[in-house]
């Protein structure tokens, strides 16, 4: 049977994890410009059935 390994110390484990965490939290810099695009599609949608009707 083979040995199980061992875990990593914990400074190799959390080495990176800075990194991953800022990359995850930045797509909050995101949060603007997906809802003024969703905004402006509102804008266009009301335009568009105005005309329409």
């Amino acid at each position: 049977m083979a040995q199980p390994q061992t875990p990593p110390a914990f400074s190799e484990a959390h080495a990176l994890r800075p990194v991953p965490a800022l990359i995850f939290a930045s797509r909050w810099l995101q949060l603007p410009l997906y809802l003024g695009l969703i905004v402006a599609q509102g804008v266009y949608v009301w335009l568009f059935w105005q005309e329409l009707y």
